[in-house]
């Protein structure tokens, strides 16, 4: 990160060569020959980490033949003494970043371009260590040969500064974790987008790249491109203040801008019209909070032309909504040869469905009508495609495509970077995302189709089962488990916003828990307020199992990662046993990163009951209280598994338990699953 090299001392000193540039009289430091290490300090702490040879040795060796032209702009060569300014220091520093980074070999023992001036050769090789592509971009900027092309002093300053930020905020979230002495996968914190003018541009290249990919609207795209990249450069030239306040407002708009795009782009065309109501819109919205942006910061509108929008966009949207009306009138045969293959056919449905059933007041009596009449034909082409009665599974009341389910979202209106994810695992990747302005969690699926990834509900909701037992087919008990998550209504259970389950686009859209994971919430309390904290997340979350197990259903995966906070501080169950994907693997394969909260009859190979639930919901207590993983975070997965098939409880931790309560703990955790005490009972308990 930028910010390892000390960026509070940079920042002091750009602002100090802001204010002193017009003054500045000798020659500017940085185009001596520094035979020195005075000044340094600040820039190489990497370099410090290691005892080798001094800095100005290493140089001497490595760049003999350099002179000071090593850090020189190439507008300065031949020109001789010339007092500072502005450009050629911006381009010296972004050497000094290179420098840090790369440990002080900026062009590699074995390369090439060793040695010569910057002025002759091209920009160093980007160094391992700088692995932030927005941050690589900025120093990109500021080496450029063209002194026009670089950032402003007042650009980069501000744009240190967020990174500075950034970096704080990553460093005391890992003091915390220190603190906890705990092994954490991933934050499921959600972190913005950097907003910084490097950021910005990177983004504003991706968006006028795919402004044609969507051809149908790349009109309406190209609109408000126009309109993010010429605001974007008229804040550079403000002054610091403005920029760093309203930096970030500017870029979250067009982040969303190409987050939207980049889910149009691979689309087939007929299915990127079947979402033309929900472009519009949000190209709308995006329009008038660039207005209110421009409002804020007191730019006119009115004298130029590419901010007035409101009549051009009635005509580019008028001519998207006939090209929707001439796809939709095409006959079925037609629609058979655009589309490729089922999986396009049932997206298509589902999304013509979506907008007939669930956004039909957007729509006039005609179009509505289209709308109707397409899902004939789109039902037509199924059956061209695919001869025989459409498959029961494919809906989950009838075979019409109409008879949509209550919670399919068209995953049009779920905005998310699916190169972006803050977890992986084997039923594919969690993302942040925003759906009707609101911040959301995505868990972007793997295919049904692939082997070896089922959704274990059936089985899991307080019937026993054989693991050997046929699993059954996933895609219908997808549909059915939908169904059952999005029927449970408790404020301690996480809730189902809606999830899409044909195409490419096979998704669970959830509630964005804010605060985090339960165990991270205790611990970021101050330590006199820890205990009472834990006691109250657990009551919680015990009344959320409760109601679980009052609904019939078993949670297939209780562990703390499962257990999450809101931004009110309210505890939800998440991964409510169908919304964590599982391989079809045994139950007693289960991996070291599971199996410390599983109860010894899981090992053996049953599925999860009520009863294994309470004891993992003891492990999750003992977790929680103690701040430390149960049986230990050094024991290995072996000592581990033959505790838990011994009936062996975690030790005890210090000071953390009363008698009483750890007296509830072996109650919940007794070998005999038929022993162990009801969540009811221990909801009482723990009130």
């Amino acid at each position: 990160m930028l910010a390892g090299f000390n960026l509070k001392q940079m920042k002091s000193a750009l602002e100090t060569s802001v204010v002193k540039e017009a003054d500045e009289e000798e020659l500017d430091p940085l185009l001596k020959v520094n035979e020195s290490d005075d000044g340094l300090d600040d820039v190489d702490t990497i370099r410090q980490e290691h005892k080798k040879p001094s800095r100005s040795r290493i140089r001497q060796e490595e760049c003999e033949s350099t002179t000071n032209s090593y850090w020189q702009a190439s507008e300065l060569e031949g020109r001789g003494t010339l007092g500072p300014t502005e450009a050629p220091d911006i381009f010296a520093l972004g050497m000094c970043v290179i420098e840090a980074f790369s440990g002080g070999k900026v062009w590699g023992k074995r390369d090439q371009n060793f040695g010569k001036p910057t002025s002759t050769a091209k920009i160093p090789p980007r160094p391992p260590a700088l692995d932030d592509a927005c941050q690589w971009t900025l120093v990109e900027r500021m080496c450029s040969f063209d002194p026009k092309a670089r950032p402003s002093f007042t650009e980069v300053l501000a744009t240190f500064q967020v990174f500075a930020e950034d970096e704080e905020k990553a460093n005391a979230d890992l003091s915390s974790s220190k603190r906890r002495r705990k092994f954490r996968h991933y934050s499921s914190r959600q972190t913005h987008p950097r907003a910084t003018s490097a950021s910005i541009a990177c983004a504003l290249s991706e968006v006028q790249a795919w402004c044609d990919e969507a051809s149908e609207s790349s009109a309406l795209n190209y609109q408000l491109y126009e309109r993010m990249d010429d605001i974007s450069a008229r804040l550079e030239v403000m002054n610091a203040e403005d920029t760093i306040v309203h930096l970030p407002v500017l870029a979250e708009l067009i982040f969303r801008f190409r987050d939207m795009l980049q889910r149009h782009v691979n689309e087939n065309p007929l299915l990127r019209l079947a979402a033309t109501r929900h472009v519009v819109k949000t190209i709308v919205e995006l329009h008038g909070e660039l207005d209110a942006l421009m409002d804020r910061l007191q730019l006119i509108r009115s004298g130029a032309s590419i901010h007035s929008w409101h009549s051009q966009l009635s005509s580019y949207r008028e001519q998207l909504w006939k090209r929707l009306r001439l796809s939709l009138a095409l006959d079925a045969q037609t629609l058979s040869g655009e589309l490729e293959g089922e999986e396009e056919v049932s997206l298509l449905g589902a999304l013509l469905a979506f907008e007939a059933k669930k956004r039909s007041a957007s729509y006039s009596a005609h179009d509505l009508e289209l709308l109707q009449i397409s899902l004939v034909k789109v039902e037509e082409t199924y059956q061209l495609m695919t001869p025989g009665p459409t498959p029961s599974f494919r809906t989950t009341e009838s075979k019409t495509m109409l008879a949509l389910s209550s919670w399919f979202i068209s995953p049009y209106e779920v905005l998310f970077n699916e190169w972006d994810a803050f977890s992986r695992g084997t039923f594919g990747s969690v993302h942040f995302g925003t759906w009707m302005n609101s911040n959301v969690v995505i868990k972007k699926m793997i295919a049904f189709e692939e082997s070896g990834v089922v959704i274990p509900l059936r089985s899991r909701r307080g019937e026993k089962s054989n693991a050997n037992e046929p699993t059954e087919e996933p895609y219908k008990q997808f549909l059915d488990e939908m169904s059952v998550w999005s029927q449970l209504k408790h404020p301690n259970v996480l809730k189902l916003l809606g999830a899409c389950h044909v195409g490419q686009h096979q998704f669970i859209m959830c509630e964005y828990a804010a605060e985090g994971t339960i165990d991270s919430f205790v611990s970021s309390k101050p330590v006199e307020e820890r205990g009472a904290c834990a006691r109250r997340v657990l009551h919680e979350a015990a009344l959320g199992l409760h109601y679980l197990h009052t609904q019939n259903v078993v949670h297939a995966d209780l562990r703390c990662s499962n257990i999450l906070i809101d931004a009110e501080g309210v505890v939800m169950l998440a991964d409510v046993g169908f919304s964590s994907l599982k391989t079809t693997t045994r139950p007693n394969d289960t991996t070291s990163d599971t199996s410390r909260w599983v109860a010894p009859e899981c090992l053996t190979g049953e599925t999860p009951t009520f009863a294994s639930n309470v004891y993992s919901f003891a492990m999750c207590a003992i977790e929680v209280v103690s701040g430390e993983l149960p049986r230990g975070r050094g024991t290995t997965d072996t000592a581990i598994r033959a505790n838990i098939r011994k009936g062996l409880l975690p030790p005890r931790p210090a000071n953390c338990f009363s008698d009483s309560e750890w007296s509830l703990i072996e109650r919940m955790c007794c070998s005999d699953p038929n022993a162990r005490i009801s969540i009811s009972d221990a909801v009482k308990l723990l009130a």
